[in-house]
C-alpha cells in the first residue's frame, strides 16, 4: 500500500482508501468486530515539567501546554494516531465540546 503524500512530523500519512477498504473488507469476514468497543483519547497537547514542578501542582495552578489554542488535536487509539482534528464546542450540549475530523493518519506502510 502505497501512500501519495510524505510523511509529516510524526511519520504518519494521510491514509489512502485502501487501508479503510482493508478494515472493512476484514469487519465484513468477521462481524462481531464492529461491535468491540474502542476508546479514543483526544490529545491537545503536552507539558514538561522538573519532578519538583509537578510536586508543586496545586488546584489552581495553569499548566501551559506546546500548542495553541486553534492547534490542530490529535485522535489517539492505544497511543496511536488516527486521525487529527479542530475542537468545536459541542451542538446541543451548550459548553461542551466535541473534535471535527480533519484528517485520517496511518502509519507508514512496512
Amino acid at each position: 500500500m502505497k501512500a501519495e503524500r510524505a510523511p509529516d512530523e510524526d511519520g504518519v500519512y494521510l491514509e489512502d482508501a485502501t487501508s479503510r477498504d482493508d478494515l472493512r473488507t476484514a469487519a465484513a469476514e468477521n462481524p462481531a468486530v464492529l461491535s468491540l468497543p474502542v476508546s479514543i483519547v483526544v490529545s491537545v497537547g503536552t507539558a514538561k515539567l522538573t519532578v519538583d514542578q509537578l510536586l508543586s501542582l496545586d488546584a489552581e495552578k495553569i499548566l501551559t501546554l506546546d500548542a495553541a489554542i486553534d492547534d490542530p488535536v490529535d485522535l489517539l487509539i492505544g497511543g496511536r494516531v488516527i486521525a487529527r482534528g479542530a475542537l468545536v464546542e459541542s451542538d446541543g450540549d451548550p459548553g461542551g465540546i466535541g473534535v471535527r475530523i480533519i484528517s485520517i493518519v496511518r502509519e507508514e506502510p512496512k
